[in-house]
């Protein structure tokens, strides 16, 4: 597993306790993770790599995190590199 995906690992399941904690995710989360595919398809590379940006890596990661955890909500889920 890579550094990302043992990160992600542990904050993506935070960040589903957090959603059914108030009740699951809503349109509007459902609505940014549509608009972040884009900006991920962008800016992927800053994930793996780094930035001379302070905080850019941080924040999509954040991001993706946040939407790796409203996917979860969906029927049969969702898959990111070994997990599911």
């Amino acid at each position: 597993m890579s550094l990302l995906e043992i990160s992600l690992s542990v904050a993506v399941p935070l960040r589903i306790m957090e959603l059914k904690a108030r009740g699951g995710p809503i349109d509007s989360d459902f609505q940014r993770c549509h608009d972040f595919a884009m900006v991920l398809g962008e800016k992927g590379d800053v994930l793996q790599f780094g930035s001379k940006k302070k905080g850019e890596a941080a924040a999509l990661f954040n991001q993706l995190a946040q939407c790796l955890a409203v996917m979860a909500f969906v029927p049969g889920g969702v898959r990111f590199g070994a997990e599911h």
